[in-house]
């Protein structure tokens, strides 16, 4: 069953920065790297704020690994940070911070962790600054359940992890 963890479709007049991580923060994070070799499935963080396009996602993706939403980027960064997954799904035109943000964010925190791309914008602009991001994959809207399943597919590969 899809439920939202959190709430926070509220649009922001511009976009913000994210917060550094806590020491606390740090220290759960660093915990989970030490366990995450020993993971059984996959665990798949997915940010989207258009709740539509979070369900498909989910829907997707749930029985197969252990899915997480996030309907903004503070959100996704938060629970980033918290569940420290192997796959992060990023929507590029995020309300609050730009997707390519979280991505850098996310690859300087943890370089391992898969990062794809979740976009309508397939544009020239797009793909270069995923690339110096060193994002590992695009998926372009309107996407399928088979490209889906492709990234996962890879990220597991790369991971050496069981589904």
């Amino acid at each position: 069953m899809y439920t939202e963890m959190r709430s926070d479709n509220t649009a922001k007049a511009g976009r913000s920065q994210l917060p550094e991580m806590t020491s606390q923060q740090t220290f759960v994070f660093e915990s989970l790297a030490r366990t995450k070799h020993s993971r059984k499935r996959l665990v798949v963080l997915v940010a989207e704020d258009q709740l539509f396009t979070r369900k498909l996602l989910f829907t997707a993706l749930m029985g197969l690994c252990e899915v997480h939403v996030a309907a903004s980027g503070r959100e996704a960064w938060q629970t980033f940070i918290e569940i420290y997954p192997d796959l992060a799904l990023l929507d590029i035109d995020l309300q609050d911070i730009s997707g390519h943000d979280l991505a850098r964010r996310i690859k300087r925190a943890a370089p391992e962790t898969f990062v794809a791309m979740v976009t309508a914008n397939n544009s020239v602009d797009d793909v270069e600054q995923a690339r110096g991001n060193r994002v590992d994959g695009f998926i372009v809207k309107p996407f399928n359940k088979a490209k889906i399943m492709q990234c996962l597919e890879k990220c597991a590969q790369n991971k050496e992890i069981t589904r």
